[in-house]
């Protein structure tokens, strides 16, 4: 009789034990639930954050494609009026002399992803969204904070010439020369227009499209992942 209640007390024992065992792995279970949950949630609103402040860029990186078509195209019409040695008498002709003048620079939103290099790329779950994220963050916006030194060294170069031979300065519009005959026979400026012509082409008319792809892409990436 007493083995019988020793045997029963027993299996009562282990019954416990494994109950108590099944309650902390459900309870560690639904702890680990909650927790990627919060994390997920998480994630959806970093990304929503990422995807307004990229949205934001997008539009600023068009603007400024355009700017560039227009200063592009002026820069180019007066390279070739110089080295045509064809020079018109109008107020449109200071336009021209203006688009040669001023830093041309875009600043972009870098906040919420250096926030993320801070706290950790974990949080977004996705592989190709976090490559992407780094592609164009890293790469494309990196070549574009190149292109911020090289007009502070343009600027260097055009900015004492234009302050001694021009006035009513207008960065990226106007500019009135002292003596139009001077500056339009002075092989020096000849080559400060070929020089920013150059610049403009090549640093920025191809890296902003470049830029404005990547973000693009990133853009539909987080879209469709959000779905």
């Amino acid at each position: 009789m007493s083995e019988n209640k020793t045997g029963r007390y027993f299996k009562y024992a282990i019954g416990e034990i494994i109950l108590v065992i099944i309650g902390i792995l459900i309870a560690l279970w639904i702890a680990e639930w909650n927790n990627e949950r919060h994390e997920r949630l998480d994630e959806r609103v970093k990304l929503r954050q990422i995807e307004a402040s990229l949205k934001s860029d997008l539009t600023i990186i068009e603007n400024a494609i355009k700017t560039l078509d227009d200063g592009i195209a002026h820069v180019g019409l007066l390279d070739s009026l110089l080295k045509a040695n064809v020079k018109p008498i109008n107020d449109s002709l200071n336009t021209l002399f203006g688009a040669v003048y001023g830093k041309r620079l875009i600043e972009l939103n870098t906040a919420l992803y250096e926030d993320l290099k801070i706290n950790g790329f974990s949080l977004i779950n996705d592989d190709a969204i976090r490559v992407q994220l780094i592609n164009t963050f890293e790469s494309q916006y990196g070549r574009l904070e190149k292109i911020d030194a090289m007009e502070d060294n343009i600027n260097t170069v055009i900015r004492p010439y234009y302050l001694e031979n021009f006035n009513s300065i207008q960065f990226w519009n106007y500019a009135q020369p002292n003596d139009l005959d001077k500056i339009w026979s002075d092989t020096y400026y000849h080559n400060v227009v070929n020089y920013r012509l150059i610049t403009l082409q090549v640093n920025q008319f191809i890296r902003y499209p470049e830029t404005k792809a990547e973000v693009e892409q990133l853009l539909q990436m987080i879209s469709e992942y959000l779905k």
